[in-house]
């Protein structure tokens, strides 16, 4: 089955079956074994280290998020915005809140919110 394929088949194939190579070389930085360039300060110890660091701020944060949309902080933080925002852009405090989420969150689930409050009717096309 192998023999009559691509050689990039047979590669995801081998790959496949080692598995993800990630941990693997996680592993090799975390214990210094290995060639050189993977595991020297510069390439292997710099991906540990972020791996560190991501590995508790992305957590934290989708904690925080949680906080920001569940629980009302948005619309609170949107009316400490708003007092910015209204002489400025001449918008109401819910278009503020969309300014808001649009600069710390991710940028297709700021499109999402302000269509939704669009479709809602809180904004027009004006």
């Amino acid at each position: 089955m192998i023999s009559n394929c691509s050689i990039s088949a047979k590669f995801l194939y081998c790959k496949r079956v080692v598995g993800p190579e990630i941990p693997i070389i996680a592993v090799m930085v975390y214990f210094k074994m290995g060639p050189e360039f993977l595991i020297s300060a510069d390439t292997g110890g710099a991906m540990l280290s972020l791996a560190t660091q991501l590995s508790i701020i992305v957590p934290m944060m989708l904690l925080f998020q949680t906080f920001i949309l569940e629980f009302g902080a948005m619309e609170f933080l949107g009316e400490f915005i708003g007092v910015i925002v209204r002489p400025l852009f001449k918008t109401s405090e819910i278009c503020a809140t969309s300014i808001l989420s649009a600069w710390v969150g991710p940028g297709n689930a700021a499109i999402m919110g302000t269509k939704e409050l669009f479709e809602q009717g809180y904004f027009t096309m004006k």
